[in-house]
């Protein structure tokens, strides 16, 4: 079976495509990713065939200034040009695999009557939300252009097979809104396993420690994590901070001696040796402090964060923070409750659980083999 997965440029997006991939390749099956040109070296890297398409968003703003950078008809069209030119020529894929949030694989695999699924990392994306984004003008545009027949109902992003790893405790829908379904564990990627454990984590004093990230989007933020510090400086806990490049915080933060700070260190490595995580929220993170039983602190910014700190707190995993109630005494206070209550440990514990009991990913090939047809 030849595979073709579309992701959007982010890493976000690309980690939890990885295990999926690997899986799909060890299991004698041919599997190339197309995402843009930032992404190609993380591909490569882990050991995929990379075909680049379309562009990152933030090149689009420059290209396009009049169209929206990820939804728009210049960026999409883009992309989907890009794909065809590669489904029809160096990679003919028996099923395309993509990005929920990526709308070019869905026209490209429907003109070439290629079976698409999607992998539904986060929540799931209602039909509703596209003409909020602005997507149903550029779909509409896009099926006149392509001679596909109109779609008011978004029809063409539902009707291929859903690759769920989203544990139904924390999924927004339910049950699933499509007519085909299938469960799949979540597996965390973020390149750890080729790692050692940093040998610092050994070195900590003997106290708590807690994990203080935004993620790989939203670190540029210096005035959240200059507010996380604020909250947790003074605090007899031992706390790693996980910058990613955006930031100096020789120049920038304030930088308590409680404070380790790393541009980059997988959580996967981390993790383990943490009692709570202070973070925004984004997908990854969460589910990675799931798969190792450790409670958060979500202040939502932006994206899904929101959706993922509400599911957090109505399962007990953690505590929400609005960003307009955000403050150095609230997340004081949010950090110390959920080191303190073990209830947390123990309703996070029960999610594991739950995650690791739903299908693994061969079953997920499996159904994918049947919807391709070979």
């Amino acid at each position: 079976m030849r595979v073709l997965l579309s992701v959007r440029p982010f890493h976000g997006h690309l980690h939890p495509f990885v295990p999926l991939a690997l899986e799909l390749v060890g299991a004698g099956h041919e599997v190339a990713i197309a995402t843009s040109d930032e992404m190609g070296p993380t591909v490569t890297g882990v050991g995929l065939e990379w075909w680049p398409a379309g562009i990152h968003p933030e090149r689009a703003i420059d290209l396009f200034p009049d169209d929206d950078s990820d939804y728009g008809v210049e960026v999409v069209s883009l992309k989907a040009a890009d794909l065809l030119e590669i489904m029809v020529g160096p990679f003919r894929p028996d099923i395309v695999i993509r990005d929920p949030t990526d709308l070019a694989p869905a026209i490209a695999a429907e003109v070439l009557e290629v079976p698409c699924s999607v992998f539904g990392f986060s929540h799931f994306i209602p039909r509703w939300s596209w003409p909020i984004l602005g997507a149903d003008k550029t779909l509409a545009e896009l099926r006149l252009k392509y001679g596909l027949k109109p779609d008011p109902d978004f029809d063409g992003l539902y009707d291929g097979l859903y690759l769920a790893v989203v544990p139904p405790s924390l999924e927004t829908e339910d049950p699933l809104p499509v007519a085909l379904v299938q469960r799949m564990r979540y597996h965390v990627w973020d390149g750890g396993a080729a790692l050692a454990r940093p040998a610092w984590l050994d070195e900590l004093p003997d106290r708590p420690t807690v994990l203080m990230t935004l993620g790989t989007v939203y670190n540029f933020r210096s005035d959240m994590f200059e507010m996380f510090l604020e909250a947790l400086g003074d605090q007899d806990l031992n706390v790693i901070c996980t910058l990613g490049a955006e930031l100096d915080p020789d120049e920038e933060l304030w930088m308590p001696d409680n404070v380790r700070f790393e541009r980059y260190v997988p959580h996967s490595l981390v993790l383990p040796s943490c009692d709570a995580i202070l973070c925004h929220g984004g997908f990854n993170t969460v589910m990675g402090a799931v798969c190792e039983g450790v409670p958060l602190v979500c202040v939502p910014v932006g994206a899904d964060h929101e959706y993922n700190a509400r599911g957090c707190e109505e399962n007990g995993l953690g505590l929400r923070i609005a960003e307009s109630d955000a403050s150095p005494a609230t997340i004081t206070a949010a950090v110390r409750t959920v080191l303190e209550d073990p209830s947390y440990s123990e309703n996070v514990a029960a999610l594991q659980h739950e995650v690791e009991a739903m299908p693994d990913l061969d079953d997920a090939i499996l159904r994918l083999q049947e919807i391709a047809g070979v």
